[in-house]
């Protein structure tokens, strides 16, 4: 029997990222509450008839697909508040038009809002606040702890660290508090007060407000075994990744972070998502590419199914529809993301194979999961089964259900974008899988028989907390 030696991880050290999307950003500063009456570049009705349009030739499930007057784009909104409010009605609609009315991802983005607080929830029991890096947890029993605390952030700065207490948020005591309540007291512009209580016993501390570069792999490190009887050790690899960021400089960590593990000799390892909610399709290829790379080089990692009119677009490159729908698709991305929808879907629109990037072959895999895992942590997961069967392993809770991809496009032309962005995010494809076909969208991945145990955010990261003990044992 193999025991866990007394004594921290081993950290692991990773540059810092670049700060990217969704519950990881910076919430820019609040535009006045009367430039959003004013009136816009473009009309209320392009704006709607940009959505049909792009829902038309874009969304997963598009047919049949109804006249414009369903979605009543001749309507007139009478100011800003009307056209979200319409818009949004619009999306609805389309949204209804998915099997059993299933699409729960497309949305819409109107960007900064006056009535938008800094702070966003990711499950009933989460709460993440961008603004100082930080989220809290609630405990069945009413009693919040840290959960996460984003390296170089205020937070951290602050001294902050998962499995501390938190006692009060704003003067506000927290313990039996509605979330909902909490959530309030985060919603704050420069100066965030906390009292914690920890081993030492109570802390009041004041996080500023401040800039700081996002990391996804907050923590990782290294956990030693050792045989009692043969003294022989292990060593297994553990790494926290909290989003999925597409960027160079993200994609490069990423890599120094498996080339670390690699020159220490892991070949078993421990991946925790039980905070990832997604992120982009090509971080997801590089973990794969890490994970699975150099043991099946070339083989389909996963493809994605697209509706009729996109995937027909990939397959017929010389008909006069084909260059209009180029030159549609080329136009309509969001800001600061890939340039085109056409330049984002056409690697996409055959298999992916796996590439071989670190010659380094990991025997067995774990990933910690739990319901707020989702989208681009279930394409991994998913496309792994097929390969490792039984040497991969499942620990946590059972994840969400989004095994479909979104676009971010943008209803606005480039030269009239402001505050209010006016993105739609649009559920455009399914994910599919060697030797699994379609993954059931309304099905998330179930943990293994023996591996179900919930996240405790009263323990710190580390081998005694619950869902790493849990994996190591199964790993053992």
């Amino acid at each position: 029997m193999k025991i866990r030696t007394v004594g921290p991880i081993l950290i692991l050290c990773c540059a810092m990222l670049i700060a990217g999307c969704r519950k990881d950003d910076t919430k820019p500063e609040n535009p006045d509450r009367r430039n959003l009456q004013e009136d816009k570049p473009l009309s209320s009705r392009a704006l709607a008839t940009e959505l049909y349009e792009l829902a038309r030739m874009c969304y997963l499930w598009n047919y049949p697909w109804p006249d414009k007057k369903k979605f009543g784009l001749d309507s007139l909104f009478i100011n800003e508040y009307a056209k979200v409010a319409a818009l949004n009605n619009e999306l609805e609609a389309i949204k209804a038009l998915s099997p059993n009315k299933i699409d729960k991802w497309s949305s819409l983005d109107t960007g900064p809002d006056p009535l938008q607080p800094y702070y966003w929830v990711e499950s009933g029991d989460h709460l993440y606040q961008s603004t100082f890096g930080l989220s809290v947890k609630r405990k069945i029993n009413g009693t919040y702890y840290i959960a996460s605390v984003n390296v170089s952030s205020p937070a951290a700065n602050a001294g902050l660290r998962r499995g501390w207490e938190v006692i009060s948020v704003g003067g506000l005591p927290v313990k039996g508090t509605a979330m909902k309540d909490v959530q309030s007291k985060f919603n704050v512009n420069g100066t965030l007060n906390l009292v914690i209580r920890n081993q030492t016993g109570y802390r009041s501390l004041s996080l500023v407000k401040a800039p700081y570069v996002y990391d996804p792999i907050p923590y990782s490190g290294i956990v030693d075994l050792v045989d009692e009887e043969t003294k022989e050790r292990e060593k297994i690899g553990y790494m926290i990744y909290d989003s999925f960021k597409g960027d160079e400089d993200n994609l490069e960590i990423l890599d120094q972070q498996f080339i670390s593990f690699k020159n220490n000799g892991i070949k078993k390892i421990i991946i925790d998502l039980r905070y990832n909610s997604g992120g982009s399709n090509q971080a997801a290829g590089r973990l794969l590419d890490n994970l699975a790379g150099a043991r099946f080089e070339g083989q389909t990692s996963y493809s994605l199914k697209l509706n009729s009119i996109l995937w027909g677009f990939s397959q017929i490159t010389t008909s006069p529809w084909t260059l209009e729908q180029e030159a549609f698709l080329k136009a309509r991305k969001a800001p600061d993301r890939v340039t085109s929808l056409y330049d984002y879907l056409k690697p996409l629109w055959s298999p992916i194979k796996f590439r071989n990037i670190n010659t380094h072959i990991f025997e067995k895999i774990c990933f910690i999961v739990s319901k707020e895992t989702n989208s681009a942590s279930l394409l991994v997961i998913n496309s792994l089964k097929p390969y490792f069967d039984n040497n991969l392993i499942i620990v946590g809770q059972d994840t969400g259900t989004k095994n479909v991809t979104t676009v971010d496009f943008s209803l606005l032309p480039v030269e009239v974008r402001d505050e209010r962005t006016y993105d739609v995010s649009l559920v455009v494809g399914y994910f599919s899988n060697v030797n699994r076909g379609i993954v059931d969208s309304e099905r998330g991945i179930t943990v293994d028989n023996n591996a179900n145990v919930g996240d405790n955010p009263a323990f710190g990261f580390g081998p005694n907390e619950p869902c790493l003990e849990r994996a190591l044992n199964l790993l053992d």
